[in-house]
């Protein structure tokens, strides 16, 4: 079973990490265009939704989805980062599970919200983590996902199965079969990066 190996950081590190990584001019860039992209995301969906953040780290996209009037659940592989994410957003509910086996039940929450977690997937398991979110999710899933531009893609199959990309093609297949419609809200970060934010919305 595959564990997103930043599960196991101190949340410590963590927190210097995110600092260091949107200090100076160039990360508040990123920061704005990663908020910009999540936010119409955000926006292109109904308020007062039950959300389940997964995985929540140290929680510090709840402030972004309680802005919306959303109800939070944080799921993570990593009693440590819950507990970080506990002094962050006190009261919020916390679960201690895995993207591969989430413990709720077929719907049993409005939206699935995962940044910064697909495109770390390895292909072997990427699919099964996205049906996860698909089955749990009633309205849909944000998340972030590296997706190959085109002239890349036959390079990068290539690779060895770890590669991170996927073909937009297989993404927008994968969600038709779920009965999805896959909507692109941009890059995050840079405008060459390949990480985009997905809404995933249910048709039917």
């Amino acid at each position: 079973m595959y564990r997103a190996r930043t599960s196991y950081l101190d949340p410590a590190d963590v927190a210097h990490y995110e600092r260091n990584r949107f200090s100076g001019p160039l990360g508040a860039y990123k920061l704005r265009r990663e908020h910009a992209a999540v936010g119409a995301a955000l926006a292109a969906l109904p308020r007062n939704l039950v959300v389940l953040d997964c995985p929540t780290g140290i929680g510090r996209w709840r402030g972004t989805l309680a802005d919306r009037g959303h109800r939070v659940v944080g799921v993570d592989i990593s009693p440590a980062m819950l507990a970080e994410a506990r002094t962050h957003a006190g009261g919020v509910p916390n679960v201690c599970g895995e993207a591969e086996n989430l413990p709720f039940r077929d719907g049993g929450v409005d939206l699935v919200f995962s940044f910064a977690l697909v495109k770390h997937l390895p292909r072997s398991v990427r699919y099964g983590v996205l049906d996860e979110f698909a089955r749990v999710a009633r309205i849909g899933v944000v998340c972030t996902v590296n997706i190959s531009p085109p002239l890349l893609w036959s390079w990068a199959m290539k690779r060895a199965p770890r590669h991170r990309a996927v073909d937009r093609a297989a993404l927008l297949d994968w969600a038709q079969s779920r009965g999805m419609a896959m909507l692109d809200f941009g890059r995050c970060h840079t405008p060459i990066g390949m990480e985009r934010c997905l809404l995933f919305r249910r048709t039917g």
